[in-house]
């Protein structure tokens, strides 16, 4: 569905917020309001075509939202929580704690970050009556976290990083790292030429090219070349 269709409701922008950063006036109904609600209550700040669904839980004590950032239906934020331009929160995000968020991260739906632990060293005591700690998690600029994953207090997740969908990511994550696991560990730097797999792409390109050619199909518009191309390497 394109941006403008008339089909999309508030019912597909809750659960799919970019049809209102990126609508014509940059916001949608209801949110100027919205916002203007968690100004008065907390002193939020929100950046230019921010958005905050409507079923989204956002119940912190302090909350900064940056420019052209979401926080989709279903998502928890609590507590004290920054979020930098060109971010998303998609559906069920919990935020909790002291957390920091940079700009153009990506975050998938059902992931936890919990920027605060209980403690329990003391046996006579029980759990919940002990005090809670929190040194606050990072996740530095241009980061993708995966579906269900679990960030814990004291973390932070170096910038260009992916984290695998169900890690449990309990240290620090080195820049431009891949890390997967319970716990998570690194798998591979993304800078590694040996691990990148733009050689095998550009060889099935370049054979794309030449039977593209001897067909002499130079005819084809661009979406069905992409088509084609698409079709070919899964045939491989």
């Amino acid at each position: 569905m394109d941006f403008g269709d008339d089909r999309i409701d508030d019912a597909q922008v809750e659960i799919e917020p970019w049809f209102a950063v990126w609508s014509p006036d940059g916001s949608w109904a209801g949110q100027p309001e919205r916002q203007q609600a968690l100004i008065d209550r907390i002193g939020a700040t929100f950046g230019d075509r921010a958005y905050i669904a409507t079923g989204a839980d956002v119940v912190p004590d302090e909350l900064h939202v940056g420019a052209r950032t979401y926080i989709a239906k279903g998502c928890q934020i609590r507590d004290r929580v920054t979020i930098g331009d060109d971010t998303s929160l998609n559906p069920h995000v919990t935020c909790a704690g002291t957390v920091r968020i940079g700009n153009g991260v990506r975050i998938a739906s059902h992931a936890a970050l919990y920027g605060f632990n209980h403690t329990f060293d003391d046996l006579d005591t029980p759990i919940w009556m002990q005090p809670l700690t929190s040194s606050g998690i990072v996740i530095e600029d241009d980061v993708w976290i995966g579906t269900h994953v679990v960030v814990c207090d004291g973390v932070t997740v170096g910038a260009h990083s992916v984290v695998a969908a169900g890690a449990i990511v309990t240290r620090d994550v080195p820049p431009w790292s891949v890390v997967a696991g319970a716990p998570a560990r690194v798998i591979r730097d993304r800078r590694d030429p040996t691990r990148r797999p733009s050689t095998p792409r550009r060889d099935a390109l370049s054979r794309f090219d030449s039977i593209a050619s001897d067909r002499k199909s130079t005819r084809l518009n661009s979406s069905h070349t992409v088509i084609s191309y698409a079709v070919f390497c899964l045939k491989k």
